[in-house]
């Protein structure tokens, strides 16, 4: 699986040198999303202090802003632990995801200009330059993030990537949603010359059905795992393959 990169939607300041804080937030990030910290894990400041090589200020303000972000649970007396992930999670997900995309398309299309046509027309051609077999994570998340900021509306790119974000979760958490290179430099491409023909139903239908092929993927897997009681508690549909300290 291509490494994911955080920076397609790390948290720290535009055209600002990242701070401390802001390097924690998306190493913890990029950490949880990737899964490395499972759903439900409980968090040791001083582990992950040590294990980052922050200090704790830092260190308290990236998961507070990671509580915001709904990736983190800070529980007063009870502690830190990462987000917990349900079954039931995974349509409420997917489903909030198709609606937002029809959406995003709309103002896209209206409010596409010729510097994010280039943009998307650079996604494109470094997706049919992907030497891997398979397609490139990182560079799908650029893709959405772009067009959700091309909405040129910020309520709207906000919550499209606290989805994303639960979305690649369960990608990395079920390792399904995998795009062979050709498939993606087509969508890819579908992607660019919708937008710069003002099609937003295309648009629209291609990233709904980009959508809706992940869920599918995704809830092959969970059907399909080896080890259903390891990863899902049947009394609460958790997900969560390892809760110990770290």
């Amino acid at each position: 699986m291509t490494p994911y990169d955080s920076s397609a939607g790390s948290g720290h300041r535009e055209g600002g040198k990242p701070t401390a804080s802001d390097l924690a937030y998306a190493a913890i990030r990029d950490l949880i999303l990737k899964t490395e910290l499972k759903p439900g894990q409980v968090l040791s400041e001083s582990a992950m202090s040590a294990r980052l090589q922050i200090g704790r200020t830092p260190l308290r303000d990236a998961l507070r802003l990671l509580s915001h972000d709904g990736l983190i649970v800070i529980e007063p007396r009870r502690g830190t632990m990462v987000a917990p992930l349900t079954v039931s999670d995974l349509d409420a997900i997917f489903e909030a995801r198709i609606a937002i995309e029809s959406v995003i398309a709309d103002a896209a299309v209206a409010r596409a200009s010729a510097p994010d046509l280039a943009d998307i027309g650079s996604l494109a051609e470094q997706a049919e330059l992907n030497a891997a077999e398979q397609s490139d994570t990182s560079l799908d998340e650029k893709l959405h993030q772009k067009v959700a900021e091309i909405s040129r509306n910020r309520f709207l790119v906000d919550f499209h990537k606290r989805l994303r974000d639960e979305s690649l979760r369960f990608r990395f958490l079920t390792g399904s949603g995998i795009d062979t290179k050709e498939d993606q430099a087509a969508f890819f491409r579908g992607v660019r010359d919708s937008l710069a023909a003002h099609d937003r139903e295309r648009l629209s239908n291609l990233l709904v059905a980009h959508v809706e092929e992940f869920r599918q993927a995704a809830w092959k897997a969970l059907s399909r795992g080896r080890h259903m009681n390891d990863i899902i508690t049947q009394d609460s549909a958790v997900i969560s393959l390892d809760t110990r300290e770290i």
